[in-house]
Formats: structure tokens, sequence, C-alpha cells
């Protein structure tokens, strides 16, 4: 099983994923147009919060499947922009939350 958004085309990707992030952004957000594959991609399919591999045949909602993190989260003041993005597990993404990243490199 292939997820969902590896399947669908680049503009469907880029549509989806930015209404998603826009619910829980501020105002003044800044807004760039980014495929998440790319960035899943970059990682060379590597969780960046945690290290691990990611599966590329898994389902969307498998703790394990990919997902795009924003480093400095969108409810924090992050912008949806490519600097602010890295792949990510599900669980670990989850995990995060809207975590500043000083709180979370302070517990690690």
């Amino acid at each position: 099983m292939v997820p969902a958004f590896v399947t669908s085309t680049p503009a469907a990707r880029i549509h989806s994923f930015r209404f998603t992030s826009a619910s829980r952004a501020l105002p003044g957000t800044h807004f760039e147009d980014v495929d998440p594959l790319d960035i899943i991609e970059a990682a060379d399919w590597h969780c960046e919060l945690c290290g691990g591999e990611i599966p590329k045949e898994v389902d969307r909602y498998d703790p394990q499947a990919a997902t795009v993190d924003h480093h400095m989260p969108l409810a924090l003041g992050g912008h949806h922009v490519r600097s602010n993005m890295r792949a990510a597990h599900r669980r670990c993404n989850l995990s995060k939350n809207s975590m500043h990243p000083d709180d979370l490199n302070a517990g690690q």
C-alpha cells in the first residue's frame, strides 16, 4: 500500500498540504507552494526527528507513515516555507505537536 499523497498529482499534494496547514497558522503566516513529497524525498525517506527510516508502503494513518513537520510550528508563528519543513514519521510529528524547537531540544 502506498500513501495517497504519493500517488496523487503534485498540484493536488500542494493544495491539500497548504489547506490543512492553513488551519493551524497564525494571521500573517507566509505560505509557499511546497510539495510534501519533495521534502520527504530530500530527507531520503528518513525522519528528521528520530532519524529512523520512513517506510514508503504504509497507510497514511500508520504511526510510521511519512508526514512533513514544521520545525517552528505554525501555531507559534512559524511559516509554511520549505526552509521550515522537515520529514517526520506520523508518530514523531504528533508527539512533537506544537512544541517550540528550543523546548524539544531541551528534552533530548
